[in-house]
């Protein structure tokens, strides 16, 4: 089922996965500028039902459109070969 959700801190809107599966984090995810420190609940719905972009035979980027604070773009979540996230950030003004 999925539900629409709202993140309070940055007032972004999404859809979430009721029941989603655990995802695996690469340890270089350190960033919680606004941009990159949208909920992690995103990440499964992007891989989910978002666009897969195949970047190598080992990296995947997922894509799908969203806003932050009313600002359209694209959420980014790159999966390694290991189905790691390696790569997880909101870009501004893209795919409108």
């Amino acid at each position: 089922m999925v539900t629409p959700t709202m993140n309070q801190r940055y007032n972004i809107s999404l859809i979430s996965v009721a029941g989603g599966t655990a995802l695996q984090y690469g340890d270089n995810l350190r960033k919680t500028d606004l941009y990159h420190g949208f909920p992690y609940s995103f990440d499964s719905v992007v891989i989910q039902n978002g666009v897969r972009n195949v970047v190598s035979e080992t990296y995947s980027v997922y894509t799908q459109p969203g806003n932050i604070n009313g600002v359209q773009g694209l959420y980014e979540i790159g999966v390694n070969q290991a189905g790691a996230i390696t790569h997880r950030m909101f870009s501004a003004g893209v795919g409108q």
